[in-house]
């Protein structure tokens, strides 16, 4: 086959497969798949608190779930717990946060807010193989009792006043990305009160799953690897063919291809070297020259391939002016 159309067949492949390529992995991203991953989550706060005054109860510390006098309570520490366990092993990045927001609102209508404080206590974010949380916060009771305490006495209002504390977990897959909403477990201290009841939210204990939405399919993608690769083994047999194709034109081929492609409209091209014996024949030693000649006398430039290793340029006139080439002796 000519090698020029192995070359043209060879590059209508590099643009057909670079085609097909973008064609699959647009193909590929377009494509949704669903994934479900489920779990098992186990969540808990407990606290004790701690006594400024331990005289009547002779021990540190009251268990949850009592009354407690605040004018006692020096500080509550709570413990938090949380567990979750995904059937798709991964890593994740957890982070957790912990508010303290002391609100003094209406004593007659709690939606009305007279006065808020927020404070973030802890704000850490770690990556982890195993989401298993056993965190312990010291919260100081009696200063915040004491902000709204002052707060009445300089103010001179009856309020209700209380401490929202808010332990807020969120986390993500390294590799699946969950968009889980955040877990919050609250717990609520009354303040300025004589009497203390401390509520929390109930445990956590749910066995559920996430439906897990990705662009993406592998057996596209595969179609568009493997086209890239023909694509690329392609663009260099082309370019392997071309640069062969190349080396084998001798310099005297590509000389005369170049002068018949620089002067087209000057040459004309013989199929047979017809002279006129009986005239003289001038030989000329470069192209130029002759184009000098041509030039001078207004006449058309004739090339005639002799055989596959000679040719010659010529103008005809009154005399013969000739150029010849040879493949000897421009490959030597």
């Amino acid at each position: 086959m000519n090698k020029k159309r192995i070359e043209i067949i060879l590059l209508f492949g590099v643009l057909l497969f670079g085609f097909l390529s973008f064609q699959f992995y647009g193909m590929s991203k377009k494509i949704i798949t669903k994934k479900e991953i489920v779990y098992q989550e186990n969540g808990s706060v407990n606290y004790k608190v701690y006594l400024s005054d331990k005289k009547y109860y002779n021990k540190e510390y009251l268990d949850e779930g009592m009354q407690y006098i605040s004018g006692i309570i020096d500080y509550v520490d709570l413990n938090y717990r949380y567990k979750i366990n995904f059937d798709k092993k991964d890593e994740y990045n957890v982070s957790t946060k912990v508010v303290a927001d002391v609100k003094i609102v209406d004593s007659d209508n709690n939606d009305k807010i007279i006065f808020e404080k927020k404070e973030t206590l802890k704000d850490t974010t770690t990556k982890v193989s195993d989401i298993n949380i056993n965190d312990e916060i010291k919260l100081d009771y009696k200063k915040y009792n004491a902000l709204t305490n002052e707060f009445k006495t300089n103010y001179g209002i009856s309020a209700n006043c209380k401490l929202y504390l808010d332990y807020i977990i969120s986390y993500d897959g390294v590799q699946n990305k969950l968009g889980k909403a955040p877990i919050t477990i609250k717990v609520m201290i009354p303040l300025s009160e004589q009497m203390v009841n401390i509520t929390k939210d109930p445990s956590i204990n749910n066995n559920s799953s996430i439906i897990i939405e990705s662009s993406g399919n592998v057996i596209m993608f595969v179609l568009a690897l493997a086209f890239v690769l023909l694509t690329v083994v392609t663009l260099a047999a082309f370019f392997v063919t071309l640069k062969n194709r190349i080396d084998s034109e001798s310099k005297y081929e590509r000389f005369v291809k170049k002068i018949l492609r620089d002067n087209d409209s000057y040459i004309t091209i013989a199929k047979e070297y017809n002279v006129d014996k009986t005239k003289n024949i001038i030989k000329i030693d470069s192209f130029k020259e002759l184009m000098d000649v041509r030039n001078n006398i207004e006449k058309p430039i004739v090339y005639t391939e002799l055989d596959k290793d000679n040719g010659v340029f010529s103008i005809m006139d009154n005399e013969i002016y000739e150029y010849r080439v040879s493949r000897g002796e421009m490959d030597k």
